[in-house]
């Protein structure tokens, strides 16, 4: 007797299959790799930016001034 599930695994093209999960993987990629990161990067760099703006002589903005002058 034959399985209904391979029978129709066995009817799709290959082609199809193999273009939807390269595609899937470069979305995700990009998603994962770009999109996420970035936003991450671009909103903790615009809060401190805002921060830095504002607040140029709280406690925290003299803080990082202090932590950046030890390095340079």
């Amino acid at each position: 007797m034959s399985n209904p599930e391979k029978q129709a695994l066995q009817k799709q093209p290959e082609g199809a299959a193999e273009g939807e999960k390269a595609e899937r993987g470069w979305l995700s990629w990009a998603v994962g790799w770009v999109l996420v990161p970035g936003t991450l990067i671009g909103l903790i760099f615009g809060a401190g930016l805002m921060v830095g703006v504002h607040l140029h002589d709280s406690w925290f903005s003299r803080l990082v001034v202090w932590f950046v002058e030890l390095f340079g």
